[in-house]
């Protein structure tokens, strides 16, 4: 997978069915309904989990 694969991957909405196709593990019902702002991601979902929790970087 090239990163503007990743990059592209990262723009579905977390839960959507085109999502889920790709491998999301983002809840469905739970997101369903919600705002774009306000989506549910699970931890387990490799898409879109690091996209809202990066890893914080080591302070020198």
């Amino acid at each position: 997978m090239t990163k503007k694969e990743k990059i592209d991957l990262r723009k579905l909405t977390p839960g959507s069915l085109e999502a889920r196709e790709k491998g999301c593990k983002c809840p469905v019902l739970d997101n369903k309904d919600m705002p774009d702002d306000l989506k549910i991601v699970s931890s387990l979902c490799k898409i879109h989990w690091k996209e809202f929790f990066p890893k914080e970087k080591k302070k020198d």
